[in-house]
């Protein structure tokens, strides 16, 4: 997998990667899951017309 360098971030040594592991994860988990929230959101507040 390629990745920019900026969306790169150092791991301290003295983290055990199944922690850091496990953390990276949540927060894309929670990042796509508040994405997904307001996409939501904003498709609700603008209805279709045409009586759909």
């Amino acid at each position: 997998m390629l990745v920019h360098e900026h969306t790169l971030v150092k791991v301290r040594e003295d983290m055990l990667l199944d922690r850091a592991a496990l953390i990276g994860c949540e927060v894309t988990i929670e990042l796509h899951g508040v994405d997904f929230l307001f996409e939501k959101k904003i498709q609700g507040s603008n209805p279709p017309r045409g009586g759909q």
